[in-house]
């Protein structure tokens, strides 16, 4: 599997232009470059940007890590390194070694001890985020994708029947979708499992819904807002005609889109859309908004 800086950007969390200091100052990274001089990474070259975040992030300093034999790493992350981090980052070397048994195994044993709730919050939120990365990459073998997804769907449903709502004076209410051609609904089970801990109600009509059927539900339930999530879209998705149904369907609500579709696009501008990077940044709008 291979790996632009974008790629290695997106994963780490760490800035294009830092991981390019760290490969001219301390020689740690020796990318390869293809035929038009672009730098990728090969699996073992962007396990090693991810081992030097979780250490940086830790608070050790780049200049010290380059000194560090790779079983001082291995040892300072296990020492140092938030034990979720340390989860997240595991799950993300399996799914790019196509461990699935091990991918399994790994989340089981931490749902096992910290629980269902922390294993939704804590690992598959932040999992969600870098794993988009991985299956927008063109050497990516979509098979993989669809197991992975089932596996987290699994445990997000078992988390949403588990969950207890919590009763709150002024309930609110979201409709959460995803338009035709856009299949991958991780996202919004997510941010349904989020919202509901958060007692605010939610209808979630799933994938690959047309704008007028979600318009006659929200019509009926009267939502105080909707979202879409979108990862990824099939080739027949038409993202500024979704945005023009969308105003036009909803213009008396707001309708909240995230995900790596979205910035990929020129956004037409409409009052009634509000857009965000990710989940994460959906949901703290969300929490802090008068929706």
């Amino acid at each position: 599997m291979l790996f632009t800086m974008k790629d290695a950007e997106n994963l780490s969390g760490i800035k294009s232009y830092t991981i390019r200091i760290w490969e001219k100052r301390y020689s740690i990274l020796k990318p390869q470059r293809n035929l038009s001089n672009v730098r990728y990474y090969d699996s073992e070259e962007i396990k090693t940007i991810l081992n030097i975040a979780l250490l940086n992030k830790s608070g050790h300093k780049i200049s010290a890590i380059a000194k560090m034999p790779c079983n001082v790493i291995k040892t300072a992350i296990h020492s140092d390194v938030e034990k979720a981090d340390i989860v997240v980052t595991d799950l993300i070397y399996k799914i790019i070694d196509a461990d699935i048994k091990g991918f399994e195994e790994r989340l089981q044993s931490y749902s096992n001890k910290a629980g269902i709730h922390e294993t939704v919050v804590n690992i598959l939120f932040p999992l969600l985020e870098k794993s988009e990365t991985l299956w927008q990459l063109k050497n990516q073998n979509p098979a993989l994708k669809h197991w992975v997804c089932y596996i987290i769907k699994i445990k997000i449903f078992a988390a949403l029947d588990a969950l207890i709502v919590p009763h709150t004076k002024k309930e609110r209410c979201a409709c959460l979708f995803l338009p035709p051609e856009a299949s991958n609904d991780i996202g919004i089970l997510v941010m349904s499992y989020l919202l509901k801990s958060k007692g605010v109600r939610t209808i979630y009509l799933g994938p690959d819904v047309p704008m007028h059927e979600v318009a006659f539900i929200s019509k009926l339930r009267e939502p105080n807002f909707l979202y879409v999530h979108l990862s990824g879209t099939g080739i027949k998705f038409k993202f500024n005609r979704f945005i023009e149904e969308a105003a036009k369907y909803f213009n008396h609500k707001t309708l909240i889109v995230s995900g790596c579709v979205p910035k990929s696009f020129q956004r037409m501008s409409f009052p009634s859309i509000i857009f965000r990077n990710t989940v994460k940044d959906a949901f703290h709008f969300m929490e802090t908004s008068k929706l």
